[in-house]
C-alpha cells in the first residue's frame, strides 16, 4: 500500500522511487484520490521506472497531475520532457532554472557532502536530457495552490519558490522546509 499521512483530514501516499541504488537519489510521488504529482523525474529513461512503481497502484503515467522539478541537474530532471509528453502533465520549475532546463546554458554543480563529490566522479551528473521549457515558472516569493493537482490542505497545499545558495545557485526549493525533504521522511 506504501506510506500513508493524515493531514488535515486528507490521506496522502507517499511512494519513493529509487532512481539510483541505495536510495541515493529518488523521485517521489505524492498520491491523493484526485491523482498524483511527481517531484522530480529521475534520470533519463526513469519513466520506465516510473511507470513501473504507477502500475503497482493501479495508477498509468495518465494519473500524473503535476511533474514538479526541483532542479535542473540531470537526476532531477533528466525524465521530465518525456514524462510530460507521455503523461499530459505540466511541468513546474524554478524561473532561474529556465536556461539549463531548455540546455541554453550548461549546467554548473556545487557539490555539498561526500555523495555530491563522488557523484561528480561518475559519467550521470554530464548525462545530456532532452531540454524543456517549463509550463509553470516559479521564482522569489511566488505561491502556488497545488488544489488544482489533487493536493489540497497544509502543508502540501502551497509551494513557495525560494534559494538555497549552499546546494546550487539556481534551485527551487520549497515551504514547509521542503517538499523533498518531506517525501523523503514520509516514504520511510
Amino acid at each position: 500500500m506504501g506510506p500513508r499521512v493524515l493531514i488535515n483530514g486528507i490521506w496522502y501516499k507517499i511512494i519513493r522511487i529509487p532512481v539510483l541504488p541505495f536510495g541515493m537519489v529518488n523521485a517521489h510521488l505524492i498520491i491523493t484520490e484526485a491523482g498524483c504529482i511527481l517531484v522530480d523525474a529521475g534520470l533519463p529513461d526513469s519513466e520506465h521506472k516510473i511507470e513501473r512503481v504507477l502500475a503497482r497502484y493501479g495508477l498509468t503515467l495518465h494519473s500524473i497531475k503535476l511533474i514538479i522539478v526541483t532542479h535542473a541537474h540531470v537526476d532531477h530532471a533528466g525524465s521530465a520532457a518525456r514524462l510530460r509528453e507521455l503523461s499530459g502533465a505540466p511541468i513546474l520549475a524554478h524561473r532561474d532554472d529556465a536556461d539549463f532546463y531548455s540546455r541554453r546554458a550548461p549546467m554548473t554543480f556545487c557539490p555539498t557532502g561526500w555523495f555530491g563529490l563522488l557523484f561528480l566522479k561518475t559519467p550521470l551528473p554530464y548525462q545530456p536530457y532532452i531540454g524543456f521549457e517549463p509550463d509553470i515558472l516559479l521564482g522569489g516569493a511566488d505561491i502556488m495552490n497545488l488544489a488544482t493537482f489533487g493536493v489540497d490542505g497544509i502543508p502540501l497545499g502551497t509551494l513557495r519558490a525560494r534559494y538555497r545558495w549552499s546546494y546550487l545557485p539556481r534551485t527551487l526549493w520549497w515551504a514547509i522546509s521542503s517538499l523533498r525533504e518531506f517525501c523523503s521522511a514520509a516514504s520511510r
